[in-house]
């Protein structure tokens, strides 16, 4: 009876390891599309790629908002390598690819089985999920 939990264990990680893998190549392809930014995120650009570092932390013009510590990542990625829509979209891209691996382990420490499964799918096929490799933050204000 141990042989086969162990299998089923086995399974079940090889299955999450693949929905994650594939909630990887999801984010990539949105990344690589490069489409143009939509209204909020270009409103929101303009904010960023104009004003310093300094200049983010006063109220945001065109009535936008975002966390600070999103404002001045996207700040220093624009800075390092000039502000087009892929590096305007690299750091939530990454953020992206970094929650990723987060999932994997919080679903190991806080579900067993089918769970594990159910939360590695449930995160990688999120179309919302995938579409936010935007520059506009998913983090509430």
């Amino acid at each position: 009876m141990e042989n086969s939990d162990g299998e089923y264990s086995r399974v079940i990680d090889y299955f999450v390891k693949t929905v994650l893998f594939c909630g990887f190549i999801l984010r990539t392809m949105q990344y690589s599309f490069n489409r143009s930014l939509w209204l909020d995120e270009s409103i929101l650009a303009l904010n960023i790629v104009n004003r310093t570092f300094y200049g983010l932390t006063k109220p945001l013009e065109y009535n936008q908002g975002a966390p600070l510590l999103f404002l001045f990542a996207q700040k220093l990625v624009i800075s390092v390598f000039g502000n087009s829509d892929y590096a305007l979209r690299a750091f939530p891209y990454f953020a992206s690819i970094i929650s990723l691996v987060l999932v994997y382990y919080v679903a190991n420490v806080y579900a067993k089985g089918i769970g594990r499964a159910a939360i590695a799918a449930l995160f990688s096929f999120n179309s919302w999920l995938i579409t936010t490799v935007r520059l506009i933050s998913v983090v509430p204000l």
